[in-house]
């Protein structure tokens, strides 16, 4: 009864079997479910063995793809490096850009700066040419003076031996007549020699100083010629220095162009590497959309591109405009800098595409890094159902261990549970073998890709390599030249200031002495005119009180001829007025 109620569903126990029977019954049962129970030990350890392994090979391919992460990680810094020497090219070829502005604001400069030493030289001569005639006119005027002097002291010399004649010949009256005559022109004579010689010593004074003037002028003339011919020596050199500069950038353009081709080689190279994308992007159709908006950008990037070209383009064509209507060397010079900026934009458009080019592949880069992070994810997922498998076996291992407790309790229940066990083991094992499968195939996809984008990547760092040595030769030969011709423009410019100042300060100097001579002109003109005005009126009241002593006399001399009749009183007479008159001269 007890077996029955315990066993009633696997053994049919009545009161007629034996009690040997039905132990050797239950002694087979329990071997066979032992020998099940070792076999599925078995088929455990096999799995856990299989799951080992396949860990294994995840964790080989974990660390192979982290080694291949380190080397994309070494990539982008290698190409971070060269982001960052572009930039530093960028930014030398601005200061080149600067350091050709501020020649050209200094060649300007230094053109304006001429003109105006021209302009200045133009009227200094003028002024010199002026100042010549009025000392040519004042020199014939002092000849026309000496002149008259020499015909009136002539005059004079004649009219003291007509004197001496007329007393020797002529009567008392007619001396009379011809002494009050000639007294007349004598005061005359004398007034006009008085006047001639305070002009001839006003005259005199005048030309000394125009003389010292003029000197002056003449070395003033002179520096200022040597300053246009040590000006117009450098200006040569600068020009000299700029057809060196214009042959210079013939030279970069040449190696612009083979950069050009190498860099459409490089474009080649990348359009396998879109094909290849393309064919990654087929698999993966999350990554369209981000390609897509990636397109859209890089297509604004290039109208943005053009119009700036276009606005440049137009720039460069409305200063070309504006330069044409300066002095013709001038405008060879802005020529000349125009080629120079021209290649410089050709430059910078070089520079925007490698670094449009370093942005596709910094978007490479990116696209295998999300694959990595697929890739990563994968493996995670892998390993969290592992994990899930790995426990599975624990809890079915605990659940052995408490069947092994319980196998003579439970042994009918430990069947069915060992069915469905099975069944489920059966389909997880399925499953995870084909997993595992797909993860495989997958797995060595991704490799072949990740061979053939290795592949085309070292390509590519090999093509950016030799670029980045052609660059850096061509940055260092222009970093040199650059610099040599910026300390040569240096010790030439600062040159041409330190001579610039020299002159202004000599002009300063020379516009200073010009006006100080010009106000002691004004004012030695102005006090000659007064001291002229005061002997003229001088002059005038001393002619009217003469003139008045002379009627006294002319009236004296009536009365004492009327008075006397007598020769010997006439001559006397005649006699004493000539004393009076020589006292009053």
């Amino acid at each position: 009864n007890l077996l029955q109620s315990f066993f009633s569903d696997v053994i049919n126990v009545d009161e007629n079997t034996d009690v040997d029977k039905l132990l050797i019954h239950f002694e087979s049962g329990c071997q066979r479910i032992m020998e099940e129970n070792a076999n599925l030990k078995a088929k455990i350890d096999q799995l856990s063995n299989d799951a080992d392994s396949q860990n294994q090979n995840l964790h080989n391919q974990i660390e192979t793809l982290l080694a291949e992460r380190k080397n994309l990680n070494d990539e982008i810094v290698q190409l971070r490096k060269i982001q960052i020497e572009l930039n530093e090219m960028k930014q030398m070829a601005e200061q080149n850009r600067e350091q050709m502005d501020e020649f050209r604001t200094r060649e300007s400069q230094w053109n304006s700066e001429a003109a105006k030493l021209r302009n200045d030289l133009k009227e200094q001569k003028k002024e010199l040419k002026a100042k010549t005639n009025q000392l040519q006119e004042q020199c014939q005027f002092l000849i026309q003076i000496q002149d008259n002097l020499a015909k009136k002291e002539q005059e004079i010399e004649n009219m003291k031996q007509e004197m001496e004649n007329i007393r020797s010949n002529t009567s008392n009256e007619e001396i009379g007549d011809e002494l009050k005559q000639q007294c007349q022109r004598n005061e005359q004579l004398i007034l006009e020699m008085d006047e001639i010689r305070a002009q001839n010593a006003s005259y005199i004074e005048e030309i000394s100083k125009i003389k010292s003037n003029a000197k002056e002028i003449l070395e003033s003339k002179q520096k200022l010629k040597d300053v246009l011919q040590k000006s117009e020596l450098q200006l040569k050199n600068a020009k000299q220095e700029s057809q060196r500069l214009q042959q210079q950038n013939d030279d970069y353009a040449i190696r612009i162009n083979q950069l050009m081709i190498e860099i459409d080689e490089a474009l080649v190279a990348r359009k396998e590497l879109e094909k290849t994308v393309g064919q990654l992007e087929q698999s993966l159709k999350h990554k369209e959309q981000s390609e897509k908006s990636l397109v859209t950008k890089i297509k604004q990037l290039e109208d943005k591109f053009s119009k700036e070209q276009n606005t440049h383009s137009d720039r460069i064509k409305t200063a070309e405009d504006n330069l044409r209507k300066s002095n013709d060397q001038i405008v060879e010079l802005q020529e000349k800098l125009k080629s120079r900026n021209a290649c410089e934009q050709e430059l910078r458009t070089e520079i925007i595409v490698l670094e449009e080019k370093l942005k596709s592949s910094v978007k490479n880069e990116r696209d295998l890094k999300e694959e990595l992070k697929i890739n990563e994810e994968l493996n995670v997922s892998l390993k969290e159902q592992l994990n899930k498998e790995k426990s599975a076996l624990k809890e079915l291992k605990m659940t052995m261990d408490s069947m092994r407790a319980k196998h003579e309790e439970t042994i009918e229940s430990l069947y069915k549970q060992l069915e469905i066990r099975e069944s489920q083991l059966d389909e997880s094992l399925m499953n995870a073998s084909s997993q595992q499968n797909s993860t495989n195939q997958e797995l060595i996809k991704s490799r072949n890709e990740v061979g053939k984008l290795r592949s085309q990547i070292e390509e590519l760092m090999n093509a950016n390599e030799n670029l980045e040595k052609k660059l850096k030769k061509s940055t260092e030969n222009s970093g040199e030249q650059v610099a040599k011709m910026t300390k040569q423009f240096e010790s030439q410019i600062e040159a041409l200031r330190t001579s610039l100042e020299e002159k202004k300060a000599e002009l300063a100097e020379k516009m200073e002495q010009f006006d100080t001579i010009e106000n002691e002109h004004k004012n030695s003109i102005t006090g000659l005119q007064n001291e002229i005005n005061e002997k003229n009126t001088a002059l005038e009241e001393v002619h009217e009180y003469y003139q008045q002593r002379l009627k006294a006399k002319e009236n004296e001399l009536k009365h004492l001829h009327e008075q006397l009749t007598g020769t010997d009183r006439n001559n006397y007479q005649i006699n004493a007025l000539q004393n009076s008159i020589l006292q009053y001269q």
